[in-house]
């Protein structure tokens, strides 16, 4: 091999992928001496090295871009699209009456701890008014894990309707729908029956005959609301089914607490009488119910849910770890936009929004 042909040679090997190590024993084992092939790298490297910097400066571009894309896709891009997740409902009934609750459970495929926003909508099909809603703010699995309810007004017109829940997950919505019908002929106890409006125009007009009834109905109405809570309290868990039971707790604790509370330890399954407590803190905003809950996980989400309830943010100091303090306070800073607990959160990225927000 010519000495002038040699760096040439090093120059067609290097494009081939040869290391310089490789090349260097080849040319030795050649023949060629260490000084002869220095030389020939050097003037390799001067000639046409530089031919070879635009390529390695394109694949060093290439496979940092493909590094980024890795990890874009792999970590950032499932939480951007996790629109991907199936959710359901299912109405315990397609029928239901004024005054009584329309039950449905939710379904979903998603996995996690994290925490939600379920909303609820009962909307009219014929001129789709909303006529009752609800809000629900808890971790995925413990809202899922029991079924929910909307309360049809003792006015509301008879007629189709549509149960609309809402999923808000990270950065994603998913909404789903069920059917209902609403019967006029329930509980209502609004006054159907064609009496005048006692309003303060005609009150000289309606005869006394029918003020005395109206009076009458009006005391019937305070008896059957007396006898309603008499028979909230003879609630037999044991007889009903679980879900109905806990509801049936859970509108006794509106008017008794505690004796709400005692007809929770007659669930002898932990989660529904964990439940059932948390019910409880829902309905009166408090925390001490949370403590006959033995689940660390349960507890938390309990004192989260009594927190929202009482919309008094010192209840999250009550959560066992710092995550669960800052989910507790998520739910003031973009559920009531309350800025005020920002120095109290403990996560440094989350305190940075809060207070950006705050600034805004």
């Amino acid at each position: 091999m010519a000495k002038r042909g040699v760096p040439g040679y090093i120059v067609s090997m290097l494009k081939r992928g040869y290391s310089p190590d490789i090349i260097r024993n080849k040319l030795l084992e050649s023949g060629y001496n260490i000084e002869d092939i220095d030389k020939a790298f050097s003037s390799a490297y001067g000639k046409g090295e530089n031919k070879f910097i635009p390529i390695i400066i394109l694949m060093m571009v290439i496979i940092s871009l493909s590094a980024i894309g890795y990890i874009y896709f792999y970590y950032f891009y499932p939480q951007k699209n996790s629109s991907a997740f199936s959710f359901s409902i299912k109405a315990d009934s397609s029928d239901a009456e004024r005054g009584d609750f329309v039950v449905f459970s939710k379904e979903t495929e998603l996995i996690s701890d994290d925490n939600v926003l379920l909303k609820y909508e009962l909307i009219s099909k014929d001129d789709k008014s909303v006529i009752a809603k609800e809000e629900e703010y808890g971790s995925l699995a413990e809202l899922f894990s029991r079924k929910s309810k909307l309360e049809v007004p003792i006015d509301a017109k008879s007629g189709a309707y549509q149960i609309k829940a809402t999923l808000e997950y990270k950065t994603s919505k998913k909404t789903a729908l069920a059917e209902v019908n609403i019967d006029g002929s329930g509980k209502s106890r609004s006054n159907d029956g064609g009496e005048p409006d006692l309003s303060a125009e005609t009150t000289n007009l309606v005869p006394s005959t029918t003020i005395a009834r109206i009076s009458t109905t009006t005391s019937t109405v305070a008896i059957q609301e007396e006898e309603d809570n008499e028979n909230l309290e003879d609630i037999d868990v044991d007889s009903l089914d679980s879900y109905e039971a806990l509801f049936k707790i859970k509108e006794l604790a509106k008017s008794n607490s505690e004796t709400a509370a005692s007809k929770c330890s007659d669930f002898e399954i932990d989660i529904f009488r964990y439940d059932c407590y948390s019910n409880i803190a829902e309905v009166t905003g408090d925390y001490s119910f949370c403590d006959k809950i033995k689940d660390e996980r349960l507890k938390d989400n309990c004192i989260i849910i009594a927190a929202k309830s009482s919309k008094d943010d010192s209840v999250c100091e009550k959560a066992s770890s710092s995550e669960k303090k800052d989910s507790c306070y998520r739910f003031f800073v973009f559920g009531l936009r309350d800025y005020s607990v920002c120095f109290k959160i403990n996560d440094e990225m989350m305190r940075t929004t809060c207070e950006n927000l705050r600034d805004v």
